[in-house]
């Protein structure tokens, strides 16, 4: 398998040092299919099992998900070094590389951690080449799209924001970066700066025998969900419609060796006889 998944542990030195890095390491399974992810899973915890049943440099606050890790380092920067030749030593084909925390800053997956001190605050993470760009308010698409594209950002925000003051900042921020998008400012006042978490809407489980699926068009879509639902007790979802990326894009998955495939059949000539 060709294509590598990147493994990162991010670690906090906690000796007085104060510094933060970040460790990556490559691995040769493709990322492309859940099964693959599977068995990835389980030889990473085979790969645990063994670094902590041989690790004699007290790794504390080890936690993975999936190719990102967290992990505490307390005993300084020269036994980090140590560590990293031992954990590269664990598996050739896994082989780590360091990077030093920027402006007391670093990420973890889409959170930002910001140390002061000795504490550790967090916010939402994004990456510098973040386009600030959305799906446009007036794009064609159904009205609880654009609703709940609010709401997702709102929900982050307060999960992720530690303090009053970041969270304020990132609700800031994410309400001119949508009204750039042109989102009104009254919806985006109504979940961005209301107070308390955002509930979650009990929604009874669908019952796709009594769903209808129809192509969206503004106006006639609202008018047969409200007829559907009055008369019929029916459920109405927009179904996705051809657009221009369907006609004119066509994504094809790369091309495989043919041993590389899966299900198929195949023979093999011995390279010294005639036998196959």
């Amino acid at each position: 398998m060709k294509n590598s998944v990147s493994y990162s542990t991010l670690c906090w030195i906690s000796n007085g040092e104060h510094s933060e890095w970040i460790i990556q390491a490559n691995r040769w399974f493709s990322n492309g299919f859940s099964v693959e992810l599977f068995i990835l899973g389980v030889y990473m915890e085979n790969y645990e099992q063994r670094m902590f049943r041989e690790n004699a440099f007290g790794v504390r606050n080890w936690k993975r998900f999936r190719d990102d890790t967290f992990m505490k380092w307390s005993t300084g920067r020269e036994q980090l070094g140590l560590f990293l030749n031992w954990m590269n030593g664990l598996e050739e084909r896994i082989q780590w590389t360091v990077e030093e925390e920027k402006d007391r800053e670093f990420h973890f997956m889409d959170v930002k951690i910001i140390r002061q001190g000795n504490r550790l605050e967090t916010t939402v993470y994004r990456k510098p080449t973040h386009s600030n760009r959305y799906l446009h308010f007036n794009s064609y698409h159904y009205g609880d799209t654009h609703k709940g594209i609010v709401k997702g950002l709102a929900k982050r925000a307060r999960r992720y924001c530690s303090t009053p003051e970041l969270l304020l900042e990132e609700c800031r921020h994410l309400r001119d970066t949508l009204m750039e998008n042109n989102y009104p400012k009254q919806l985006l006042d109504r979940y961005l700066f209301r107070e308390g978490d955002l509930v979650e809407e009990k929604k009874e489980p669908l019952d796709l025998g009594k769903t209808m699926f129809i192509p969206y068009v503004d106006g006639l879509y609202q008018k047969l969900k409200k007829l559907a639902g009055g008369f019929f007790n029916l459920n109405v979802l927009p179904l996705k419609r051809t657009n221009l990326d369907d006609m004119l894009v066509h994504r094809r998955p790369p091309k495989r060796e043919l041993l590389e495939k899966c299900g198929v059949v195949y023979k093999l000539s011995c390279a010294d006889c005639n036998a196959v």
